[in-house]
């Protein structure tokens, strides 16, 4: 890890496809801490990033895709001691959108979910946004 890792911040994101009612999420790789598990595409904040800053750079990093951070929406964000973690949520046009996107070596896949039916086994944290949240991404998908 760089050394100029904010370990007190980080953040994800969440992508929805409205064409396709559709979540898409990562399956994370070996090397990351809940490995292989489906989480949010994101990580450590670095020096005095704010969190959606974090958020894209990170995405960039991951899958090679560019958000516009004024489309990034707050999800979720919770704290265990002096560490934060946020949860954003991002509507692209389409799910197309994102079919040019390149994993790094901390995903092992990206999938596509409704959000009734997630991939198993979900990152514990990611498991407690998506419940917390649910009724919000569930209306989501009736506009």
């Amino acid at each position: 890890e760089a050394k100029d890792d904010n370990p007190k911040m980080a953040a994800g994101v969440l992508f929805y496809a409205p064409d396709t009612k559709k979540y898409g999420a990562a399956l994370r790789s070996a090397k990351c801490d809940s490995p292989h598990t489906y989480g949010p595409v994101g990580g450590s904040g670095k020096g005095n990033e704010t969190p959606k800053q974090a958020c894209c750079r990170e995405t960039d990093e991951e899958i090679k895709f560019k958000l516009n951070p004024k489309k990034l929406t707050k999800l979720d964000s919770s704290t265990k001691g002096d560490f934060t973690y946020h949860t954003f949520l991002y509507k692209l046009n389409k799910q197309t959108d994102m079919n040019d996107i390149n994993l790094n070596d901390e995903n092992d896949d990206f999938v596509w979910f409704d959000i009734n039916n997630p991939p198993k086994p979900l990152h514990p944290g990611f498991a407690k946004t998506l419940e917390k949240n649910k009724e919000r991404l569930e209306n989501l998908s009736y506009e």
